[in-house]
């Protein structure tokens, strides 16, 4: 079975192909002191990779998506269960 998936804004369902996570630092000499204070830029980008009903895979943050059901379930089904054990 499959997980879907739909974007929050347009409410298109999609299925979860998988995910990544993309960060990035970048230093650059300051402007005053050069090397000895230098400018700083950090960044992450939790990602999933999705893709529609024709096939073609989109990938785009994570937080702009929300699970509909995992193998046929919601995730509210699956998490009331007892854990194994």
């Amino acid at each position: 079975m499959a997980t879907i998936v739909v974007e929050k804004e347009s409410r298109t369902r999609f299925v979860l192909v998988g995910s990544g996570y993309g960060a990035f630092k970048a230093t650059r000499p300051g402007m005053f002191l050069g090397n000895w204070a230098p400018t700083e830029t950090d960044g992450e980008f939790p990602l999933v990779l999705v893709c529609n009903s024709a096939g073609d895979l989109f990938w785009g943050q994570s937080s702009e998506f929300e699970i509909l059901s995992v193998d046929g379930e919601t995730p509210a089904e699956i998490l009331v269960r007892p854990a194994p054990g």
